[in-house]
């Protein structure tokens, strides 16, 4: 009976030192599982690029241990993330998440990138037919946006509603 219960205690410590570090190492390795502050607060028009085009307007906070490095376009001024870094998502009826606004590609690459420190926080301006000509039958569909970072953590933004006032 002892050779049997040493034996389990034995194979338990083996998986435990086997498997155990392997999955603590992939969430504590993985800067991409901590959490951003990352929401949508209005439509916002705004000069860029010889006109007034309407952008969602996001705030972007790092709660994470590392800074993030978003890649951005040319804004004038605004943090325009570059459109190859993020996709406007919609709630579909079935539950499940729906790319709308798909870029096929953007004129320039991204120019520069903005660092936000480890507790910091940025507004974001994001461009995209959803926020600039939102149609009837969207308004009041649920919305979120996937951004990616220069390493290419995705971080999804708190789902939205766009609504006709905004």
């Amino acid at each position: 009976m002892l050779f049997i219960r040493a034996t389990a205690l034995w194979l338990c410590a083996i998986l435990l030192e086997v498997l155990m570090p392997a999955q603590a190492s992939t969430v504590l390795n993985n800067p991409c599982s901590s959490q951003v502050d990352f929401h949508f607060l209005a439509v916002q028009n705004i000069p860029v690029w010889g006109s007034n085009f309407g952008f969602g307007k996001f705030v972007f906070k790092n709660n994470t241990k590392n800074e993030i490095r978003i890649p951005l376009s040319a804004g004038e001024g605004y943090i325009i993330p570059s459109l190859r870094t993020y996709k406007i998502q919609m709630l579909d009826l079935d539950g499940s998440w729906q790319d709308v606004d798909v870029v096929l590609r953007e004129l320039t690459e991204a120019t520069s990138s903005v660092s936000v420190s480890k507790g910091g926080g940025i507004d974001v301006f994001l461009s995209g037919g959803s926020f600039a000509f939102p149609k009837p039958i969207n308004i009041g569909k649920k919305y979120r946006v996937a951004l990616n970072d220069s390493t290419g953590c995705t971080y999804y933004s708190a789902t939205f509603i766009i609504q006709p006032d905004q």
